[in-house]
């Protein structure tokens, strides 16, 4: 039987590591939560959704040690309910993958198959029900630091998401603007930025890859039509093809940061920047100062639901004194 190892899977729960050392299956679902809506009399049964999701993480045979996995004394034990944060990451703890943040009432049931000293093997899942549930990039690799950093040398770009959806383009027009028509309705809207990849015959180059103004940091449109819509460019020869992909758009998002080990530090503060062409940074969000030395998490939202957030990520952690601290951070862009 194939075993899957916490490269594979981790799950954070309010700065707690729950992840097995090895496991032989893995499981994961969301649910819309729903209640019954039909009126009275009415035969037919009708469901409404109440604005909330239920995650489920089930860890089948999953080998726990307890010498350093705190799952029986932590949070197992702290009761049924209370609102976590929880983050499953399930393509690994590696920056720029993949993972789902969740806030709600958390619970697991813990089903244990064997045992062998400080090593429990067992069947475990872990449910969330909440309002959040949303789908996020690591920033922050869970792993120790000694003192301030941060990961704008090498920072999280919209663009190189391989879940971002690539908009076909059709062709662009000889004209200032240029008009860019799309095969399909693009979905845009005007102020989203965009990065446009594969277009050729154009000049100037209007590719991210080209010399303009725009490398590496994108178009901003003013959407004219489904499927049109116009980019700051001057355009004297016409090109066709490629696609583009959003890099910046105004819907806000939410960061998380889990801190699961750490000593002698004084201060700890989390900060998520963003930047246009990953130069100039602004502060997105700060998480607020951790003055504990270990297990905690925050869910810290944008300002607004409409703040434009940018083109590339980072984070910044910022200590104060001597010591060492194990963080875990990552933002999901709002839809």
């Amino acid at each position: 039987m194939a075993k899957y190892s916490s490269t594979n899977v981790s799950v954070l729960v309010d700065g707690y590591v729950l992840t097995a050392a090895l496991t032989e299956t893995i499981t994961r679902a969301n649910e819309a939560i729903t209640q019954q809506s039909n009126p009275f009399g009415v035969a037919s049964e009708q469901h409404t959704p109440v604005g909330m999701v239920k995650g489920t993480l089930s860890v089948g045979g999953g080998i726990f040690d307890e010498a350093v996995d705190i799952l029986h004394a932590g949070v197992a034990g702290s009761g049924v309910g209370v609102s976590r944060i929880v983050c499953v990451c399930d393509q690994g703890q590696t920056k720029g993958q993949h993972f789902t943040g969740y806030q709600g009432a958390y619970s697991q049931k813990y089903e244990v198959i064997d045992t062998n000293g400080q090593l429990t093997k067992a069947n475990v899942t872990y449910q969330v029900s909440g309002t959040v549930n949303e789908h996020a990039v690591i920033l922050q690799e869970l792993a120790a630091k000694t003192s301030d950093w941060d990961t704008s040398a090498a920072p999280n770009d919209a663009a190189d998401d391989p879940l971002a959806e690539q908009i076909p383009i059709a062709t662009s027009s000889l004209a200032n603007p240029s008009i860019i028509t799309t095969t399909d309705n693009h979905g845009l809207v005007s102020g989203d930025v965009v990065a446009i990849f594969g277009h050729t015959s154009v000049a100037p180059d209007i590719t991210d890859s080209g010399a303009g103004a725009w490398q590496y940091v994108g178009h901003t449109v003013t959407v004219t039509g489904l499927k049109t819509f116009t980019i700051p460019v001057s355009v004297s020869d016409a090109g066709v093809g490629g696609y583009c992909v959003v890099v910046s758009r105004a819907t806000g998002g939410a960061g998380y940061c889990q801190v699961t080990a750490g000593a002698t530090f004084t201060n700890f503060v989390g900060t998520i920047k963003h930047s246009v062409d990953a130069s100039t940074w602004a502060t997105l969000i700060t998480f607020a100062d951790t003055t504990t030395d270990r297990d905690t998490a925050q869910r810290v939202a944008t300002a607004t639901t409409t703040t434009q957030v940018r083109r590339y990520l980072a984070f910044y952690g910022d200590v104060t004194g001597a010591g060492s601290i194990t963080v875990f951070a990552g933002f999901g862009r709002g839809q």
